[in-house]
């Protein structure tokens, strides 16, 4: 199985930042992306990365690798993850959230899994979920998601305003445990097909 794994941001682009400790999207979507892409590749799937350093990928590039392996001589990956930090201005504002295209996809059923697994374990873990349609997933016209030709999904880990949810977000620990449960769901998935 090729998997694109693509760390959001980069370079020029570091992303939502928090005004208060300076963190940066960019910094933390690379850490997870790199880990994340590890742990699969310690499971036998081949990897694709839209980046590796920080570097600035236009979003239209990113699917290009994702679609074609261009970069990589690979091939079209058969699943896309896209890793981000979600930014508002509310400090109030927290959770975990996964996003897929709209309509009913398999990109549906990759992010259900996904999300069982994260929500098993943190059980304190703030999800945010929209049941609307019958699954976990958010849908929007994102552009990553929108031209991607695979199951696609986009991983909000958390607020980088939240103080809370920063904390959670640069601990190595948890850290960890979230590569471990996006994993496992991906896992699950493959052993679907």
């Amino acid at each position: 199985m090729r998997i694109c794994v693509d760390a959001g941001h980069g370079g020029s682009d570091p992303g939502t930042v928090n005004p208060w400790t300076g963190a940066r999207e960019k910094d933390i979507t690379i850490r997870y992306a790199l880990d994340l892409a590890a742990e699969l590749e310690r499971g036998g799937a081949r990897i694709i990365m839209t980046r590796q350093h920080d570097i600035f990928v236009p979003l239209s590039r990113r699917c290009n690798i994702a679609n074609t392996g261009v970069k990589h001589n690979a091939g079209r990956s058969d699943l896309f993850l896209s890793i981000h930090v979600n930014g508002v201005e509310n400090p109030a504002a927290k959770g975990w959230e996964i996003w897929t295209s709209p309509g009913p996809t398999n990109s549906d059923i990759l992010a259900t899994l996904i999300y069982n697994e994260v929500d098993a374990e943190y059980h304190d873990l703030h999800m945010r979920p929209d049941w609307s349609d019958g699954d976990p997933d958010k849908e929007g016209k994102l552009r990553v998601l929108m031209g991607t030709w695979m199951p696609a999904v986009l991983i909000e880990l958390g607020f980088i305003r939240n103080s809370g949810d920063l904390a959670n977000m640069l601990d190595p620990e948890w850290q960890w445990r979230m590569v471990q449960a996006i994993a496992r769901g991906v896992w699950r998935y493959a052993e679907r097909r």
